[in-house]
């Protein structure tokens, strides 16, 4: 501290004789080395002190960025959260321009009756399954999330309607065409799903309604199916605008 630098230089001054204190350039010297002692100090005191916020700033941005991952990320299944796969989906529309962007809503047929008939350990085995069945079948620039229970949402970019259709089948006859084992037990499972082909313009909550409202037709038809919902003017394999196909069909005496 300078405190302790004035009083090493009163410590030097006291110890010349004093018949040389009139030696003006010896004292000058002398507050000149205490000077410069301080300021070597100083300067390694605040290189220790940068050092030391810095490795805090990494510390930080170290948790920040662990904090940021365990909100996108729904720890059950592994999957972009609820409120991800939303941001997700409102950015992709935002950015769209001339790039197509749909969603795709789906969730376990019959649900309810695995949960009562084998437990709720059994349904949280399927859910944890079935995520890894659609996480199995989506892209790269696809984005996979769980909305919470046994519903589930893909958020797909730069597809066509006619690709996003065949992109939800095979979702579909994915998850149909494998038989989950859980001790000791096998079960099959379907999903059916919503697909809405997004218009000019739209925004994420029509986009999510027109996707539910073809997820309920899927449930209302019978399950294990897909439904399409394309806007008009939108190329499209249907030319009414919806496609309504049985995804996977179980062989004989399987649930």
């Amino acid at each position: 501290s300078e405190a302790a630098h004035a009083y090493l230089q009163l410590l030097l001054l006291q110890h010349i004789p004093r018949d040389m204190r009139a030696a003006v350039s010896l004292i000058e010297f002398i507050i000149k080395i205490s000077a410069l002692d301080m300021a070597l100090a100083t300067e390694a005191y605040h290189v220790s002190r940068v050092g030391t916020l810095q490795q805090s700033l990494r510390v930080l941005r170290d948790r920040t960025h662990e904090l940021r991952r365990l909100v996108d990320t729904d720890t059950f299944t592994g999957l972009a959260s609820h409120a991800h796969i939303l941001h997700v989906l409102e950015r992709s529309l935002a950015d769209a321009d001339q790039s197509p962007v749909s969603l795709i809503t789906a969730d376990i047929d019959r649900f309810k009756d695995i949960n009562d008939q084998y437990g709720h350990l059994v349904g949280d085995h399927v859910i944890r399954g079935v995520a890894r069945r659609m996480t199995s079948v989506a892209r790269r620039n696809d984005a996979v999330g769980r909305c919470g229970g046994d519903e589930f949402m893909v958020v797909l970019r730069r597809t066509s309607p006619a690709s996003v259709a065949r992109f939800a089948r095979r979702l579909c006859a994915r998850v149909g065409s494998y038989r989950f084992k859980i001790d000791g037990i096998k079960i099959r499972v379907t999903v059916s799903v919503g697909v809405a082909v997004a218009a000019d313009g739209e925004g994420a909550r029509p986009l999510i309604a027109r996707a539910d409202n073809a997820l309920y037709r899927a449930k209302r038809d019978g399950r294990n199916r897909v439904v399409v919902d394309v806007p008009s003017g939108a190329e499209s394999s249907t030319p009414t605008g919806h496609d309504d196909a049985i995804c996977h069909r179980p062989a004989a005496g399987t649930r």
